[in-house]
Order: structure tokens, then sequence, then C-alpha cells
């Protein structure tokens, strides 16, 4: 409606007030036919072949205040379709948006007044530099100069008061004194990626308010005596020249931060206990610093919600500096134990170890750790064991930590097991764990997902089938429970990689339950499952289902019949699958969990192959 209402202000795509046809636009710019009447041009480089860009194209658009050639592509992958001539040298006073991706031009117009500039864009341009001298900037909120790779200056900002984000990076050469970046009360974001010689020796850059600050493997970077900033994602050899960098960083991050990223800094040994004074901060990530060995322990960041260490190779301790984290990722680190006051991380939802080689024992009270949704320990072929009330056995708790002020008074033996009315939700994964007693483990812990490495169906699963249907016997009963529980376990081949990177499956149960005569049924259906992982082979997916029963309680069931329905996104064959049954028939000592008990039943139970009609006698206890 709105393209309409424009076009139809002129037939001259230059006399309109607004340009967003590329086609007009392409016009415009290249016979030169633009007037005062133009308030905004929207271009797509996307939608154009080529276009040759008069010498003059916006001298006659004085009145311009919004200029945007974009693209969703990366320009450096692309070759360059937009061309100016040497003689190009005007760009209108007025803009307050000025976002040109790839812009050919190597500095800006010698006249071009920037004061009116709000944002200012110029992602992979080939600028060198922008303007001379210092210019009053106040309504300058947004500079990105991202992937400019020949950017050898920026302007002096320290006039850019109201100055919000800056993004400078991506494979930046950038040497500069002094520092364009001063005193900015309102500084919220920088950014500043591969910025190979970056130096500034700038004495003092007071950054009051800033969020975030992206330096990813910006090297050789000196900054003496600063006052307050902010780092994130950035590789530093240099930071104070004869000083500890980080214990110097730890000093000087302002209150305020709530985002720091740091990755690629072999220099980083410790984290700087100094990090405690960071109070509001929500998001840290320190990725793939390969030195890192210790973290500072008896801190508590109260704000901490989500905790990144991925590839700190050399890291040996488990973090202890905030229980109210959400997120835990602690990939290929050099951890060997999750220790048992992990159970203090009452808020914990997702903890992922992959590829975490020397991981040799997990310490995981779930019954404490409520909110715990994922964890995912694949890949750790080191690991042996793992205790799920959390507690070492025989071990003085205490011993484990000085920090008693946060730990709760322990018992004397191990805690008691879960409730009997528990319900997890955690999905658990241990992908190629091979030294792990999948046996013990599956009496032991309770989960609403398991995915583990193997190529059969567990004798644990005491009905099985390679068919797609179980007939089970049932006591001649009512039932009392809303629910007929059971554990299923199915094995899957994948003999390729889905397009997507990843494997997945939906399993759907449904089962029928009947008297032995086929009258009185009624049918129940368990929500579908799914489970993905992103490598080819055999794989156990493992899932407790709940099946609703009738509720009016007036059914006498005889048998119920358990089908698996099953759809994938890649080429898997589903090799069989089995249950276990868990429901509470007579005592507590049949209930799932305990090793002595196997068909979880109360009378005798006879197995129907699926679709192969054999019959086997059930286990006795």
């Amino acid at each position: 409606m709105g393209r309409e209402v424009v076009r139809e202000q002129s037939s001259n795509p230059g006399k309109r007030e607004f340009l967003v046809d590329s086609a007009d636009i392409c016009d415009v710019l290249e016979e030169n036919t633009g007037t005062h009447r133009l308030l905004g041009i929207s271009l797509d480089i996307d939608e154009i072949d080529e276009l040759h860009i008069h010498e003059s194209a916006f001298r006659k658009m004085r009145n311009l205040r919004f200029l945007k050639i974009f693209t969703n592509t990366y320009m450096f992958e692309k070759k360059a379709k937009l061309h100016l001539p040497d003689s190009f040298d005007y760009l209108p006073p007025k803009l307050k948006l000025l976002w040109w991706d790839g812009c050919p031009m190597k500095s800006m117009p010698s006249d071009f007044c920037p004061e009116k500039l709000v944002k200012l864009t110029m992602k992979n341009s080939k600028l060198k530099k922008l303007w001379e001298g210092s210019r009053k900037l106040t309504c300058l909120k947004e500079v990105n100069l991202w992937g400019s790779e020949n950017l050898r200056a920026i302007p002096d900002l320290s006039r850019a008061i109201n100055l919000e984000k800056i993004y400078l990076g991506f494979r930046l050469s950038w040497v500069q004194r002094p520092s364009p970046i001063r005193k900015f009360n309102n500084l919220k974001n920088i950014g500043m990626l591969e910025c190979d010689n970056l130096e500034t020796r700038q004495t003092s850059i007071n950054l009051e308010s800033p969020k975030r600050l992206n330096l990813r493997e910006s090297s050789l970077l000196c900054l003496e005596n600063v006052a307050n900033f902010c780092m994130e994602n950035f590789k530093i050899e240099k930071l104070w020249e004869g000083m500890q960098p980080l214990i110097r960083m730890g000093t000087t991050l302002p209150a305020s931060l709530t985002v720091l990223f740091l990755s690629d800094i072999t220099d980083m040994v410790e984290l700087p206990f100094s990090i405690q004074n960071l109070n509001k901060l929500t998001d840290l990530r320190i990725t793939r610093c390969i030195n890192l060995q210790t973290l500072p322990n008896g801190i508590n960041l109260e704000s901490l919600q989500r905790l990144n260490l991925n590839g700190c190779s050399r890291l040996r301790t488990f973090p202890d500096i905030s229980r109210n984290i959400s997120s835990l990722y602690l990939e290929e680190t050099a951890i060997e134990e999750v220790p048992w006051w992990v159970e203090h991380f009452s808020k914990l939802k997702y903890l992922v170890m992959q590829r975490c080689s020397k991981l040799q024992f997990v310490y995981l009270n779930l019954s404490k750790m409520k909110h715990l949704e994922l964890v995912n320990f694949s890949h750790c072929g080191a690991l042996t064991g793992a205790e799920w009330n959390g507690y070492p056995s025989g071990l003085e708790i205490e011993a484990e930590t000085t920090d008693t002020e946060l730990l709760a008074p322990q018992p004397q033996v191990a805690s008691s097991s879960l409730p009997d009315d528990y319900v997890s939700k955690v999905h658990f994964s241990f992908v190629d764990c091979f030294n792990l007693d999948l046996e013990a483990l599956l009496q032991q812990i309770s989960f609403e997902k398991l995915i583990v490495s193997g190529d059969k169906v567990p004798l644990y699963f005491t009905h099985q089938t390679t068919g797609n249907s179980l007939a089970i016997s049932l006591l001649k009963t009512r039932f009392l429970q809303p629910f007929l529980k059971f554990r299923a376990g199915a094995v899957f081949v994948f003999s390729s990689l889905s397009k997507f990177g990843a494997n997945g499956v939906w399993i759907n149960v449904h089962c029928r339950f009947k008297g032995r005569l086929g009258n009185n049924y009624f049918d129940s259906t368990y929500q579908k499952e799914y489970f993905s992982v992103n490598q080819k082979g055999s794989h156990l997916f493992i899932f407790d289902c709940h099946i609703p029963v009738n509720s009016q309680n007036d059914l006498l069931s005889d048998e119920v019949d358990v089908q698996f329905h099953f759809s994938c996104d890649a080429s898997c064959k589903m090799k069989g699958w089995g249950i276990r049954l868990s429901e509470n028939c007579s005592s507590p000592e049949n209930r799932l969990g305990n090793p002595n008990t196997l068909p979880l039943v109360c009378e005798s139970i006879v197995l129907k192959e699926g679709e192969q009609g054999e019959e086997t006698e059930r286990s006795s206890r």
C-alpha cells in the first residue's frame, strides 16, 4: 500500500519522496535524475546485477534524510556490484541514516557533514578513513564499520556524547594515537574482531555504562592506565605491558557490565578474583582460552545465569563462581569430576560437558536439582561412574571445600532415594561413554529421556521385540492409578547424516487396553518423543512413558497391546525395542529401581513377539 501511494506522487521516480524499487533507484542514480523532493532511498543490492552511480547522483538530493544500500549476504564473498567514478565527491548534508554495505569509496567526500547522523553503517566497505578533525556529533548513536579491512583510522568521536554502539572489527588493521574512544556515558556495545595491529596509547578511556564489548582476536592491544573498560570475545597478547593483564582488567571493568565474552586469549592462565565485583553480570563466556587452568573460589556472582567455558582445554576445576547459574557449558575441558556440591546450583537447567576426555565421575543429586532439564556427557570416554544421590560414599564432605559458609548442613550418610511421586524431566545423553555401566545407570537414574550408544536392546527391558507391537497380560484388577507407567528403549541405526547435520527420530507409543475376548477396549496414546544425534551408527533411545488409562475406572482390562511408530529425517532403521513395566502392583520392592526386580508385574505375563506370533515365558522374580 505504501509503495503504491509513493508511486502516485509522480511518474518520475526522482520526484518522489521515497524510493524502494530497485529498478527505479538504479535509474535515478545512473541517470542523475534525483530532486530535492527525495527524502529516503532503500536499495537491496541482492536485487540488482550492476550499478554505475553517476558522479553527481546525490547533488540534487539536498534534503535526503535516509540512504540505505544494503545486502543480506557477506559482501567480501561476492563481486562488487556498485561502481563509483573517481570524481565522486558528494553526499547530502542532512543525512540521518547512512547505511552503505560494501561502499566502494576509499574516503568520505571532502565536504561531508556528519553532524546530523544518527546511525552510520558502512560494513565491508573499502574505506581507509572517514572524516578529518573533531566534529559535533551529538546526534550520533551507532557506528558500524564491521568488515572494513582497509580502515586505518576512525575519526575523533570525542564529541559523540550520545554514542551507544560502536563496531569496528573484522580483520581491521588499526594503528592510532590518541584513542578515538574516550568518555561515552551512554556506550553499551563495543565490537572489535580480529584487529591484527590494534594499538592505542590513550591514557584515559572512561566507559561508564557499557553492557557489551567485543574484542575477539584483536592482538597487540596496548592500553595504559585505563580507568574503566569492558571486553568481549577478544584475543590479546599485550594488554598492559609489564603487568598482569587480566588482574588489571578485573579491577577496571565497570560494575554495570551484564555480558562479558573472552575468547582465544592464549596468555590467560587464571581468572582474577576481582571478577567478583561484577554483580550485574548475567552472561560470562570464556571460550577457547587453552591455557586457562583455574577459576577463583568462594565468590558468588548473584546475577550470573549463563557460564560458558567451552574449549578451555586445561581447565581442571569445576567452576564455583555462582550458585544461580541456569546454563553451564564445559565442553572440551580437563575437568575430572562433577563434584557433589553442584546440588547447590538449584536453578541449573542445562549442564553440557561433551568431549571432556578426563571426566571420570559424576555426582548429581537429582532430587535437589529440580529445574534440571538437559545433561550431556557424550564423548566422555573416561567416564566410568556416577552417583545420582549426589554424595561421594565414605568421604567427609566438608573436606572437599573450604567454602563452608555456602554449604548446608550435611548428613552423615548418602541422601535418600528419590520420592515415590517424583517425575523427572531430565534429558540425558551418554553417547560414546563406553566405560559407563549402562545396567547400573538404568537401575539408579530417573529421567525423561536418555541417549546412549548401543547396537542391541539391553536385557534390562524384560519385554522385547523386533516387530511393531507387544501384547502383555495385565493383572485382573481395576486400574487405581491414572497412568500405566513403563520404560521403553529402542535401537536405531543411522547409515548417513541428515543434511541438517543431525539425525532425528520421532517415536509415538500407542496402547490398546482390552479384555481377553477382545471386548471392552479403549485406546490411549503417549505424546511423541523426539531424539536427535549428530553422528552415524547405532544408538539406544530410552524414555519413560505415562499412558493415560480410563478416567472412569470402570474398565477391567486383561491385556495391553503396545505399539511403536516412528518417523525420521534421515536414512535409519529400527533394529528392535522393548519395555519394562513400572506399575506398582503390590509393595515398594516391586517398583522400578529395585535391582532385584525384573518384570514389574504381579502375575504371569505372556509376551507375544509382535508380528511373528512367537510366545516366550515371562521372566520370574
